[in-house]
């Protein structure tokens, strides 16, 4: 560790500011001004890994030496031992559990679900569109969240979440911001202790189980009303596991954190990845027109299908671009539990080794004008010749993101749907800048006005009736 780039003396007190406040772009500048290896003593001691090749290194050639590092342990209070922070034979288990429900036989079953929750948004924003006065700007990240916490809700649980809507989010919320703030803390207090924070933590983490033992009493209940089999996705096959006898026993504890894992982690990322895309086409109106053409010539009007999602390749470029200047995790830890080399350099077994995607994928060596939003950079012919490993917003390896797939079709989907319809344009002089959390999302929000298009009629889709009191709400800006 000695031996490693790194900043020193008052750079670190100077560097500590920056970490807290923006620890995305003070990666960034410590790549930029130490190397591809660089370590750091504060707010905790770790090794930030820039170069392609030790990402492969660590997240696949030697993923068995590499376990979650215990910064993940910051999540604890609502993910336990959920799919994301557990390890070993646990996880292989848990796995194994609801792999079947992201292929993507399953994922074409979640269709429907996906496209009635997003007309019930569009509905919303056609009203916003024609009633809003001049100069009134709604949340869209906001929107974003909502529609895709209501999409898992409907298709991986059978579960009507928008009574519950609110109130998990904001605890949600309040656990992901506490959480960042104890992984920047260099004094990290006892969860037992009765700190203001731990208070906030726990208090947020009993309303999320108190949810979550809902939707589980809900579906059992159903069952045994109906006498039916259980509609198959994650929840019943999380069920299942936890009322058998054999070796996938699992305790009470465990499906609630395995449900709470999936909640999280399959709204929040797609969520932000949304917001992201719909901040850059705003700003980069080439790029709007060539994916309305490309809407226009494939969809017809018409709601897409899974056949027409896998037509929609522009869309893909638009969304994997937006991914790359803004990774949804902008930092994967992990830590050794063998020392290791890296280049002749030691890796001690314990340490945090950091990798960043969100630095990765804007480094000039491995991309030209790596700040401009390119998606030609994501055409079948370019997209070969992106170095191995310079390019992972959904980790890569082994524990590469088992909702990949998911969440890739839910957001062509949504894009093509809303985009379809409607032209979003951010706020004249708004400055958006990035909020330090787990997740990358745009600090205070994303402020923009609803314009309806013209002539544009869904087609070839029919809506389940739904209470009309799970409209999405749109946040409006002063």
């Amino acid at each position: 560790m000695n031996i490693l780039p790194r900043p020193r003396g008052l750079q670190i007190l100077k560097m500590l500011s920056k970490v807290r406040q923006n620890y995305s772009e003070a990666y960034q500048e410590l790549h930029q001004t130490y190397g591809d290896m660089v370590g750091i003593d504060l707010p905790f001691k770790a090794i930030l890994i820039f170069k392609p090749e030790h990402i492969r290194h660590i997240l696949k050639d030697n993923a068995r030496n590499y376990h979650k590092s215990n910064l993940y342990d910051t999540l604890s209070p609502i993910l336990g031992k959920g799919l994301v922070t557990s390890e070993g034979a646990l996880w292989k288990k848990q796995r194994r559990i609801v792999a079947p429900e992201f292929h993507i036989k399953s994922i074409q079953s979640y269709l429907d679900g996906m496209t009635s929750r997003t007309l019930i948004l569009a509905k919303e924003w056609e009203k916003l569109a024609s009633t809003s006065p001049t100069g009134s700007y709604h949340d869209i990240s906001t929107a974003m969240m909502g529609l895709t916490f209501k999409i898992v809700g409907d298709t991986l649980f059978g579960s009507d979440l928008g009574d519950e809507a609110i109130e998990v989010k904001d605890a949600l919320y309040t656990v992901l911001h506490l959480a960042t703030e104890r992984m920047m803390s260099i004094v990290k207090f006892p969860r037992s202790w009765p700190t203001p924070s731990n208070l906030k933590t726990r208090q947020a983490s009993e309303k999320l189980q108190g949810v979550v033992r809902t939707i589980i009493a809900k579906r059992i209940e159903s069952q045994m009303k109906d006498g039916q089999p259980m509609k198959m996705d994650v929840l019943t096959r999380l069920l299942t596991a936890h009322q058998s006898e054999d070796s996938d026993q699992m305790s009470d504890q465990q499906l609630i954190d395995e449900i709470n894992t999936i909640i999280l982690a399959g709204h929040e990322t797609t969520s932000q990845t949304l917001s992201w895309t719909w901040y850059l086409l705003a700003r980069n109106p080439e790029v709007e027109k060539k994916l309305q053409a490309e809407l226009q010539t494939v969809l017809q009007g018409r709601v897409p299908s899974m056949e027409d999602i896998s037509k929609l390749h522009y869309t893909k470029m638009v969304l994997k671009e937006a991914m790359r200047l803004y990774p949804p995790i902008p930092v994967i830890s992990r830590t050794p539990i063998q020392d290791d080399q890296l280049d002749g350099i030691h890796i001690p077994a314990g340490i945090v080794v950091s990798l960043c995607p969100y630095v990765v994928h804007r480094d000039p060596k491995l991309w030209n004008n790596p700040e401009v939003f390119d998606p030609e950079r994501f055409s079948p012919a370019n997209e070969k010749a992106i170095k191995d490993y310079s390019y992972f917003p959904f980790s890569a390896g082994p524990r590469s993101c088992i909702g990949e797939h998911f969440a890739m079709t839910e957001s062509i989907l949504i894009l093509a749907i809303l985009s379809s319809q409607f032209r979003l344009t951010l706020r004249p002089g708004a400055e958006v800048k990035i909020k330090s959390s787990i997740t990358l999302s745009p600090l205070g929000g994303l402020p923009m006005t609803i314009e309806k298009r013209e002539q544009v009629k869904v087609r070839h889709f029919e809506m389940k009736p739904r209470d009309p009191t799970l409209s999405l709400e749109s946040q409006s800006f002063v």
